[in-house]
């Protein structure tokens, strides 16, 4: 009984040990990230080839105000009920190279930004036009469904009063061939 008791105290001060090995090391990291930020305010140690900040929040909001309009399009889309399946697939992975985007300027990777966030504009080019493709689809579709339930129904209710004048001419006939016999 004493061993097992030693065993588990054992485990209890080892799994201790690691618990406070982590939390030294995210102190150690926390302190290093501060003082790497308290040094880069006040001194410059980006390395900028060729792209400014200027630059990059130019092809940024351009990026995010062709999100925007796609996904504008899309709920426009999807409104006349079009399969807008594979169009939200293009648009989600479009928001994650514009969130990367956005994440490399905050860092001040201005050239990663840039490329980002063309990728995404290059992502999302045509867009629109076919969604404006898949809503026209959508409302023939609807319309064709729609007249095909019209004349069904037309054709269904023609068929239910032929038959049942059918049924009541048979049925008076007989009637009539019964009252003559007797």
């Amino acid at each position: 009984m004493l061993r097992r008791r030693d065993v588990e105290l054992a485990l209890t001060i080892n799994l201790i040990g690691v618990i406070l090995d982590r939390i030294l090391l995210n102190a150690f990291m926390s302190l290093t990230l501060l003082v790497l930020l308290a040094f880069s305010m006040h001194h410059d140690i980006r390395i900028c080839l060729g792209v400014n900040s200027d630059d990059a929040f130019s092809v940024i909001s351009k990026a995010e105000f062709g999100v925007i309009a796609c996904y504008r399009a899309i709920m426009d889309a999807e409104r006349d009920r079009a399969n807008i399946t594979e169009m939200v697939s293009i648009l989600n992975r479009a928001s994650w190279l514009l969130s990367k985007a956005k994440l490399a300027y905050n860092y001040g990777d201005y050239e990663s930004a840039v490329k980002y966030a063309g990728e995404c504009l290059s992502m999302l080019n045509g867009f629109t036009e076919y969604a404006g493709v898949l809503r026209r689809e959508a409302k023939e579709a609807s319309q064709r469904d729609l007249m095909f339930n019209f004349v069904g129904a037309v054709v269904g209710v023609l068929c239910i009063i032929a038959g049942s004048y059918a049924a009541w001419l048979y049925l008076t006939r007989r009637e009539k061939s019964r009252v003559h016999v007797n």
